[in-house]
């Protein structure tokens, strides 16, 4: 009986040993697997650190109207000897994102015409700054010069010059504070969205009138001022006569008719002729006196 016992226990010993070399074999191949892995992860970061596309050669700007290409480039202080990676930083999002957040945070408190940036590296050996700017709609006086604004009231420009810029001036505004890259302090905004709205509606007249193309009512605007909620002036210089008119807008209802029929009006020199220097458009007919 001992003897059939012991003839039982030998199956299961040469099992025992069957899986411990099993198992030794796997883990040899999984320790086999990592070392490979980490080895080719060396030999990678060998080659990113040392290859030339992953260093700077060029630098491209997008989206610029105001701002030029080189005193963003200027500002960004990269030089053209940096690795494309070293520059890389900002939030967490950023950092996932490959970009360079802490000289985006930069270039927006540098230049308050910038609304957004994305920087952003490309092989080989390329960087590149997408850039939004805000678009300045108009100036507000002041006594030592004048402050640019765009549509939602920031302060992109202070200049102390006698050159003025080549958007209207804003009147009638409750203004109180103003400073650059910050939004205008004023005691309501009433007055401003509706100065904006206006200005909207003329520049939605030029882009719906494709047959002229290169008329631009906006351009011929000089200021405007606000009144009151029901009343805002136009002052508009006519392109062909340089010839100074006051236009009188009420109610907002049908402004966009009434801006789309003033371009054309204007586009086609229908007061070149006619005396009077106040266009009325308060009312359902139309009157320059």
């Amino acid at each position: 009986m001992n003897d059939i016992k012991r003839e039982r226990k030998v199956p299961e010993l040469l099992i025992s040993e069957q899986r411990s070399q099993i198992n030794e074999r796997v883990m040899s191949k999984k320790a086999l697997v990592v070392i490979l892995s980490i080895l080719i992860l060396l030999i990678v970061g060998v080659l990113v650190w040392v290859l030339p596309p992953f260093y700077v050669k060029k630098i491209i700007v997008s989206g610029t109207r105001e701002l030029s290409e080189e005193e963003i480039i200027n500002s960004m202080g990269i030089e053209m000897t940096d690795h494309l990676l070293s520059n890389i930083g900002g939030d967490f999002f950023q950092i996932v994102g490959l970009r360079y957040g802490n000289i985006e945070e930069e270039l927006r408190e540098s230049f308050p015409y910038i609304e957004s940036v994305k920087i952003r590296f490309s092989l080989p050996s390329t960087v590149k700054v997408e850039v939004i700017e805000r678009q300045k709609i108009g100036y507000i006086d002041l006594p030592d010069g004048y402050a640019v604004i765009d549509k939602n009231g920031t302060v992109v420009e202070l200049q102390t010059t006698d050159e003025l810029p080549d958007v209207p001036m804003m009147l009638g505004l409750p203004i109180n504070s103003v400073r650059l890259g910050e939004k205008i302090g004023m005691d309501n905004f009433d007055g401003f969205d509706l100065c904006i709205v206006v200005f909207a509606a003329v520049i939605d007249a030029d882009k719906s009138n494709v047959a002229d193309k290169e008329f631009q009512l906006m351009k011929c605007v000089r200021s405007v001022r606000y009144v009151d909620n029901k009343t805002i002036f136009l002052t508009m210089v006519l392109p062909e006569t340089t010839r100074t008119i006051s236009v009188k807008i009420g109610g907002l209802q049908n402004l966009k008719d009434d801006m789309n029929w003033l371009r054309h009006a204007v586009s086609i020199h229908a007061f070149d002729e006619m005396q009077g220097t106040m266009l009325d458009m308060t009312g359902t007919q139309y009157s320059l006196r």
